[in-house]
């Protein structure tokens, strides 16, 4: 059996399990994805079979302003679609997003708590189906830590770096190393995770230097 038929079918059984997990929300997590070899290599890359992006774990390191919220506070705040993925580490069906084909200006915010994450000049169309960017905002409080935190992923039969935002630790998406330069990273973010607020005199926010 070839590794990459391997890890289709550990994904199979890793998602039908998660969904039967999950069925109380009555939300489907992924898409219903019937793959064949020639598709499965697509579909493995832009979920992120690369290997992590070479991001240091920074989820200990001290940051003012944290929010910490029970899950029952979040599930009051949030959308069962917004709780799902943002707090339960779900992902939304690819090219589904609202804000996917967004070429407005201005700022995408983190949908739990609000907290500016990524500038619209910053974004790129990736071709996988959820919202990319390859940098982020800087930390409000903190200007030498990005505005989000990473974190060794190795669900699904995967390693991979996970991206969460740093002031209430909602689960974002995932950032990998194919990306554009100068940063050569890809943001692969679930649309469902962020708001956006429009500038309609442009926004020219600095990058992180990551």
């Amino acid at each position: 059996m070839s590794e990459m038929l391997r890890h289709t079918l550990m994904f199979a059984g890793v998602f039908t399990r998660r969904a039967i997990q999950l069925t109380k929300y009555k939300h489907y997590l992924y898409p219903k994805y019937f793959l064949i070899p020639s598709q499965a290599q697509s579909f493995l890359k832009n979920m992120g079979n690369n290997g992590s992006a070479g991001l240091s774990d920074t989820t200990g390191t001290a940051r003012p302003g944290k929010i910490q919220l029970s899950d029952e506070e979040w599930q009051a705040k949030l959308t069962r679609q917004e709780y799902i993925v943002c707090r339960k580490q779900g992902t939304e069906t690819a090219w589904s997003g609202e804000l996917l084909e967004n070429k407005a200006k201005g700022i995408y915010s983190c949908t739990c708590c609000g907290t500016e994450l990524f500038n619209s000049s910053f974004k790129f169309d990736s071709g996988s189906g959820w919202p990319s960017f390859f940098d982020v905002l800087k930390d409000k409080d903190v200007t030498e830590l990005p505005a989000i935190d990473f974190k060794t992923d190795t669900s699904h039969g995967m390693v991979r770096t996970e991206v969460l935002c740093g002031k209430c630790d909602a689960h974002l998406g995932h950032v990998f190393d194919d990306g554009p330069q100068p940063t050569g990273l890809r943001y692969c973010i679930n649309g469902v995770c962020l708001k956006f607020k429009p500038d309609a005199k442009g926004s020219d926010k600095k990058k992180t230097d990551l």
